[in-house]
């Protein structure tokens, strides 16, 4: 009876001794619902892109070499989530992707696909009120856009002033008048 004793208390010890240190991250089930905590959260801290773990670095430099990020953002006991977008496309295309605590990339389920582009210039309103024309989707008509999230501590994203033209895929123009009505088109893509 005393070695099965030995034996039990033996194995509590293993089991207990084990690495215990678990991120809220890894409670969750799958990527899309991390995603979806990441982009609720309210504590997001803009971060600059050295900040970010080295393998999502990576990931972004491998995954996406055209693009330059806009916007890094870290969800304490979440992740983090960063803003892209395509400088050498002709077509206006921003994409977030987000990462867990460790750098890995997370895969959305739900990722969208968009039928429609922006035609520039588009005019930005940021959190401040003032305005940022964008003129071309190159680094250097993002440059001034990039320029203001780097210099400041807002986590709030732009609001393109509206009415702004917009180019489908299969090349015809609509000119958008407000929000919602963007929001219909591209939920239209799908």
């Amino acid at each position: 009876m005393r070695l099965f004793y030995s034996i039990l208390i033996t194995f509590f010890l293993v089991l207990t001794g084990c690495d215990n240190t678990i991120s809220k991250a890894d409670y969750y089930e799958s990527d899309d619902f991390l995603i979806s905590e990441i982009q609720a959260a309210l504590n997001k801290i803009q971060i600059d892109y050295e900040q970010l773990p080295e393998s999502s670095i990576n990931s972004i430099e491998t995954l996406y070499p055209s693009h330059v990020a806009l916007s890094k953002m870290y969800a304490p006991e979440l992740g983090y989530q960063v803003a892209l977008s395509d400088i050498d496309s002709a077509e206006t295309v921003f994409k977030e992707i987000y990462f867990d605590l460790d750098g890995r990339k997370l895969d959305n389920d739900k990722e969208t696909y968009d039928c429609i582009n922006l035609i520039f210039p588009v005019t930005f309103i940021m959190p401040d009120s003032s305005l940022i024309i964008v003129y071309s989707d190159s680094e250097e008509g993002w440059s001034e856009l990039k320029s203001w999230y780097d210099n400041s501590d807002s986590k709030d994203w732009p609001e393109i002033q509206y009415p702004v033209d917009v180019v489908f895929d299969n090349g015809d123009i609509f000119t958008v008048n407000t929000n919602d009505e963007m929001k219909t088109l591209k939920m239209s893509c799908n």
